[in-house]
C-alpha cells in the first residue's frame, strides 16, 4: 500500500468519526474522537462489540458513557500496549545476555579443554625442546586473551543491560501509575480502589485495627450539566477530587467510584475520626465557588453529601461496608444535602 493511499483510509476512518459523533450527539472531545476513531478502523473488536450493542438498545451516549468506553476500551488498551512493549524489551535484553553469556561459557569450555590438552602436551615435552615449550607457551597465552575478551564483552553487555533494565522500571512505573488513575480527575480510579480496600479490609482483620470508608456523591450533579454544560461538570468533578486531596493524610486513600462518587478509605481511624475527616472534605469543598473566568459569573457553590460506615471484623465484608456507607450517603441527602451521616451496626 502506497502513503498516499495509506493517508487516505485514516483520512475516511477520520471523517467517519466525525459523521457518528455529530449522528448520536456526542461531544467533540479527544477521548471521544478516539473511540470512534477506532470503532471506524475496526482493529479493537470488544470496542466495537460494545458500540453495536449500545446502538442497538437506543442508549445514549452521554458522558458517563463515553468516559466508561474510553477507560476501558482505549486507556486500558494503550496501557496493555505498553505493557507489552515492556514485556517485549525484557525479551529482547535478556536474549542479548544469554547470548552473550553463551559465548563466553562455550569459550571458558574450549579453554578448559585446551588447558588439559596444552597440561598432557607439557607432560611430553623434554627441557630441551625450548622451541616446543615457547610454541606452548604463546597458545596459552593466546587463548586466554581469547577469553578475557569475551569476559569483557559479557561485561560490557551485562552493565549496558541494567541500564535499560532500569530505564523499563521507569515506564513499567509509568504504565502501572496510569493504569491506576482516573483520566478525569487524576485520583485513584475504582478498580484501584476495589484493590486497595481489599487489602485494607484484610490487614483490619488480621490487626484488629480501625478502618472506615466514606462515600461522597456531588450534590445535584445533574443540574449542574443540565444547565451549564459536561464541562463545567467535568471542572465540578476536578474540584471535588482536589479538596479532597487537600484533606486526606499520607495513609488514606481517596478515589473516584463511579460518575459523581467518590470514596475515602481511612485506615487506623475510628468512627469519630471518620466524622471529622467528612466533615473537613464537605467545608472544604462548600467553600469553593464556581465562577466564569472571563466576566467573573458565579455558577453557585458545590456542595456534597458524605456517609461513613466503620468496619467490623465479626462479619464486615468489602461489599457490606460499602453498602452501610452507600446507604449513610442517601441519609444525608434525605436530610436536606451538604452533610455527613455515620450508619453503624
Amino acid at each position: 500500500m502506497s502513503p498516499e493511499e495509506e493517508k487516505k483510509i485514516v483520512n475516511n476512518w477520520g471523517l467517519a468519526s466525525i459523521k457518528s459523533m455529530k449522528l448520536h450527539e456526542i461531544l467533540p472531545m479527544p477521548e471521544n474522537y478516539a473511540i470512534w476513531f477506532e470503532y471506524h478502523r475496526g482493529s479493537n473488536q470488544k470496542l466495537n462489540v460494545k458500540i453495536d450493542k449500545i446502538l442497538a438498545s437506543g442508549q445514549s451516549f452521554d458522558r458517563d458513557l463515553t468516559r466508561e468506553i474510553y477507560n476501558n476500551f482505549i486507556l486500558n488498551q494503550v496501557s496493555a500496549a505498553s505493557i507489552t512493549t515492556a514485556s517485549e524489551q525484557v525479551q529482547k535484553i535478556m536474549q542479548g545476555v544469554l547470548a552473550v553469556i553463551d559465548n563466553s561459557v562455550s569459550g571458558s569450555s574450549d579453554y578448559n579443554q585446551n588447558l588439559d590438552d596444552f597440561s598432557k602436551d607439557l607432560q611430553d615435552l623434554n627441557a630441551d625442546n625450548a622451541d616446543n615449550v615457547s610454541e606452548l607457551v604463546s597458545k596459552i597465552v593466546t587463548k586466554t586473551k581469547a577469553l578475557k575478551k569475551e569476559g569483557e564483552k559479557l561485561n560490557n553487555k551485562l552493565l549496558a543491560s541494567q541500564k535499560e533494565v532500569g530505564e523499563l522500571r521507569h515506564n513499567l512505573e509509568e504504565v502501572t501509575i496510569q493504569v491506576s488513575l482516573d483520566a478525569l480527575t487524576g485520583i485513584a480510579n475504582r478498580k484501584a480502589f476495589e484493590d486497595m480496600f481489599a487489602r485494607h479490609i484484610e490487614e483490619a482483620r488480621e490487626t484488629k485495627k480501625s478502618l472506615c470508608l466514606l462515600m461522597i456523591d456531588v450534590d445535584h450533579f445533574k443540574k449542574f450539566n443540565d444547565s451549564f454544560g459536561h464541562l463545567l461538570g467535568d471542572q465540578v468533578l476536578r474540584i471535588v477530587a482536589s479538596a479532597m486531596k487537600s484533606v486526606v493524610r499520607g495513609g488514606d486513600f481517596c478515589a473516584r467510584f463511579g460518575g459523581e462518587e467518590f470514596v475515602v478509605i481511612l485506615p487506623d481511624t475510628p468512627l469519630q475520626g471518620g466524622k471529622i475527616v467528612a466533615e473537613n472534605i464537605r467545608k472544604a469543598i462548600a467553600l469553593r465557588e464556581l465562577k466564569r473566568k472571563d466576566t467573573g459569573e458565579s455558577f453557585g457553590k458545590v456542595t456534597v453529601s458524605v456517609g461513613i460506615s466503620i468496619y467490623n471484623a465479626a462479619f464486615d465484608t468489602a461489599e457490606s461496608l460499602i453498602e452501610r456507607a452507600d446507604k449513610g450517603l442517601y441519609l444525608s441527602k434525605e436530610k436536606g444535602r451538604n452533610m455527613v451521616s455515620a450508619v453503624e451496626i
